[in-house]
């Protein structure tokens, strides 16, 4: 993302078509996943959002079709693959960089991408600076020391020739957004599970979504059983999976 910190752009300039080809394929997978960041997030009619990473703008569709969204992303195989539509546009640019105006955004979104950026303190400075007064910054990340961290960085690292090694959310990661300016006001952590009609449909999903092009869909399964686990809810399956959801806010300014 950053000239020495450039971990999510490299990678998704390669592995946006899979993972887009994933989404395309099983577009509801996750859908309980981006129905918790909605609900967190709380976007009202008017807001002005912002989506970033966007991807390929999948969370849209959860947010308020009257709010305004801007999806920022710093790659741009992700950002050709998702043209702007209804009250979507798209913004490519460094997230330490964001070419929009202070105290401009009343909320931003951060799904599931940090634990590709190593120093995330400069992308909580330009965060800070561009939301308004008493808005929100609405992170949702892998934690450190979750049980998705060793398939992510045990079996994904072992069968996706990109490899693997996240940089997850922690203690610190509170300290890191005061010190951007940021009052914390909500962490929790959420489970759920990604749902699909087959078992092999989910090794599919995966096995594109990770990038894992060193094992058949089979062994992807099969991972997933050893350190996600697996279930069946009537006709759904469903993989494991969470997330650790941070909320802060500007400040509201207070007299002159």
């Amino acid at each position: 993302m950053y000239p020495d910190n450039d971990e999510y752009r490299l990678i998704f300039n390669q592995r946006a078509g899979s993972y887009h080809q994933a989404m395309i394929d099983c577009p509801f997978a996750r859908d309980p996943e981006f129905q918790a960041m909605a609900e967190f997030v709380a976007v009202m009619p008017g807001d002005r959002v912002c989506d970033m990473p966007s991807g390929g703008g999948y969370l849209n569709r959860f947010l308020d079709p009257d709010a305004d969204i801007i999806s920022i992303e710093t790659s741009y195989e992700f950002a050709s693959l998702a043209p702007p539509r209804g009250n979507r546009n798209i913004l490519l640019c460094e997230f330490d960089n964001i070419p929009l105006a202070s105290d401009s955004i009343d909320k931003i979104i951060c799904l599931a991408a940090l634990h590709h950026v190593i120093d995330k303190q400069p992308f909580f400075n330009e965060a800070f600076r561009i939301i308004k007064p008493g808005g929100t910054l609405c992170l949702a990340d892998v934690q450190k020391g979750s049980g998705i961290v060793d398939f992510l960085d045990i079996f994904v690292d072992q069968h996706n020739s990109m490899g693997h090694q996240g940089h997850y959310l922690d203690e610190n990661s509170g300290t890191e957004l005061q010190n951007a300016g940021f009052s914390p006001v909500a962490a929790v952590s959420k489970d759920y599970g990604w749902r699909f009609d087959s078992l092999p449909e989910m090794g599919r999903f995966c096995k594109m979504l990770f990038g894992i092009d060193q094992a058949g869909e089979d062994v992807v399964l099969e991972g997933i059983r050893n350190y996600l686990g697996t279930g069946q809810d009537g006709r759904i399956w469903y993989m494991n999976w969470g997330l650790y959801f941070l909320k802060a806010e500007k400040p509201a300014r207070t007299g002159t």
